[in-house]
């Protein structure tokens, strides 16, 4: 009897003990794929706005009548060549991007930002990819390529160049993949083209190859050798693991690590789709998570085994509860400074720094400069849009100026669309220098929100911090300039102490 139960008891300890072990992964797997569709849905949401700025990159470039001027009489033209080359060495000190170039219909570049530099490519005759040619079709293209004379693989942003209904030149922006790869490094991202292909990845493996359901294997060879400088693609394979695991765990190309695969949200015309591929080494180890559990079943007996499950439940739920309690801790310290809605520094914690680098500025008899940032006509965007269009203004504006100002700036939200903008160890000059350019490319930009376009622009007060003066007088004054702004018809920035009858 004794043999008879021991056997009974080896095989429900041993069914046990792997059902056990597969439950905790199911559950560890769902809870893993939930945060992580989150913060895959943020990533890409930020991602696609970061790519919609340096769309307009190639548009502003075009819409210059300097660049036209220069297009269409190229001969009498140095005033034009000398005005847009600075305005593109501004914009590549500014903007993310590699280089910016002005073609000519038939490929010749006119004009870069990189003219002083010894590659430059002034004058050449390049080869040009799907990018040029939208342009010249009158489109905006959006293009992954292998530079053709650099070799340098990277996407091209290109807008055309027009004269009324006729297409003179190209204006393209080259961001390289190094730079783009910064957003997905270690963070288990891939970026697929529309043609299907892995452009960009975390892990180096998975770069250049064919992601399932992707068109590239029929492409002309020709074609993908001119975008990719390959014509033979390893497919991307996806297999399910078995062992009642979910179906969107998988192996990929044989590799024995199984990966957590979580598909991006649908492409926009930006045309790059971002996909999370999340390696779980932890799951090669389940024969000896359940060795764990059978042996203490099998020698313990049923008192042992009763126990031990309620030990065990104890154990994982305590272990999930100090979890979730440090991450709720993590997450009050980061609120009690950051503004809830736009992930800014909130009031409190841009009035503290404020103080911080007056002191700093006074000690080191140093230039700080204090702006405040409006949003022009909020309440109808509120009116006409709901509220929820205004708070997605909100965070536009505030994930727009945060990609323009330095990691030393500061960029705060004190209250409804009112913010303000810390720039230490910056005098007035520069300071306007930097406002303009914020408040030229917030009206130059396209807010869209629930497939509408919704136009934004902001007036900007700022001034400059006196030795003795305090915080509360620094913010008055920037404060008393954004009101001279919003008198002086909106939509400019004004500094402390101009008049309203001055235009700023």
């Amino acid at each position: 009897m004794f043999l008879i139960l021991g056997v009974i008891w080896l095989a429900l300890a041993e069914r046990w003990s792997r059902a056990i072990v597969a439950d905790e992964v199911v559950v560890m797997v769902r809870q893993l794929a939930k945060s992580k569709t989150i913060e895959l849905r943020h990533v890409a949401n930020r991602y696609d706005r970061r790519l919609a700025m340096l769309k307009a990159v190639p548009r502003i470039v075009a819409e210059l009548g300097d660049v036209r001027s220069m297009l269409i009489d190229p001969a009498s033209s140095s005033q034009a060549y000398s005005n847009t080359d600075r305005l593109l060495a501004t914009l590549a000190q500014n903007v993310p991007v590699d280089r910016i170039l002005i073609y000519d219909r038939d490929g010749e570049v006119l004009l870069s930002n990189d003219m002083n530099d010894r590659d430059h490519l002034l004058g050449r005759m390049i080869p040009q990819g799907p990018a040029f040619d939208a342009a010249l079709l009158g489109g905006n293209g959006v293009h992954y390529s292998f530079g053709s004379l650099t070799g340098v693989a990277g996407v091209f942003f290109s807008a055309p160049i027009r004269y009324g209904d006729m297409v003179l030149g190209v204006a393209m922006a080259k961001v390289n993949v190094d730079t783009l790869n910064r957003e997905i490094v270690d963070r288990d991202l891939i970026l697929v083209d529309s043609y299907g292909v892995v452009v960009m990845a975390s892990n180096p493996d998975f770069r250049l190859t064919a992601f399932p359901g992707g068109e590239v294997e029929r492409m002309a060879p020709a074609l993908r050798e001119r975008i990719y400088r390959q014509q033979s693609f390893k497919p991307l394979i996806f297999q399910p693991v078995a062992d009642g695991l979910p179906d969107n765990v998988v192996t990929v190309q044989g590799n024995p690590i199984p990966y957590l695969y979580l598909p991006g949200p649908a492409p926009t015309d930006n045309k790059l789709q971002i996909h999370m591929l999340l390696p779980l080494p932890q799951l090669t180890h389940l024969d000896e998570r359940r060795g764990v559990v059978f042996w203490p079943m099998l020698s313990a007996g049923l008192l042992a085994l009763t126990l031990g499950l309620l030990l065990l439940i104890y154990l994982v739920r305590t272990r999930l509860l100090n979890k979730q309690i440090a991450q709720a801790n993590r997450e009050l310290r980061r609120q009690a400074d950051t503004d809830f809605l736009t992930g800014v520094a909130n009031r409190r914690k841009f009035e503290r720094r404020l103080a911080n680098e007056l002191v700093r500025a006074r000690r080191y008899d140093q230039n700080l400069t204090v702006a405040m940032i409006d949003i022009d006509f909020f309440k109808r965007v509120n009116d006409v849009h709901g509220h929820q269009a205004g708070d997605a203004a909100l965070i536009y504006l505030a994930d727009t100026v945060t990609l323009a100002i330095r990691e030393t700036d500061l960029f705060g939200r004190l209250g409804g669309e009112e913010f303000g903008l810390l720039l230490p160890q910056t005098d007035a000059s520069a300071a306007l220098l930097l406002l303009e350019r914020l408040r030229a490319t917030i009206a130059a930009g396209s807010f869209v929100y629930d497939a509408a376009t919704i136009a934004l622009t902001v007036s900007i007060g700022y001034a400059g911090a006196d030795p003795h003066e305090s915080a509360e007088a620094l913010l008055g004054r920037a404060d008393e300039a954004l009101y001279a702004a919003k008198q002086g018809g909106r939509n400019r920035v004004c500094a402390a102490n101009d008049k309203v009858d001055d235009a700023c």
